[in-house]
């Protein structure tokens, strides 16, 4: 069946219609299933902090020594889970 106006559909083109759309909504079932799911606890450096905050980075650096940042330290790197960042910001945390 070719894709036809809506409003240009008869009752003899129905079955046919419906057929195509179970397809359609099959296809991007599929595809939403194996589409990579939002990475809520992907890592952050400081500069993407900053920017996920909307804060300039030596906010962000005097937050973290005065504890106020939820962070992963590793070696001399700082990072952020962004589900951590998150939760400080629906918490409405201010130290």
């Amino acid at each position: 069946m070719k894709t036809t106006d809506i409003d240009t559909l008869t009752f003899d083109q129905l079955p046919a219609a419906i057929s195509l759309l179970i397809r359609e909504v099959n296809s991007l079932k599929i595809a939403l299933q194996l589409a990579p799911p939002e990475q809520a606890d992907q890592l952050l450096t400081v500069d993407q902090a900053a920017a996920f905050l909307s804060l300039a980075k030596p906010t962000i650096y005097a937050m973290l020594s005065r504890g106020e940042l939820p962070n992963l330290k590793r070696g001399k790197r700082v990072y952020f889970q962004k589900s951590d960042l998150l939760r400080y910001l629906k918490e409405g945390k201010r130290g």
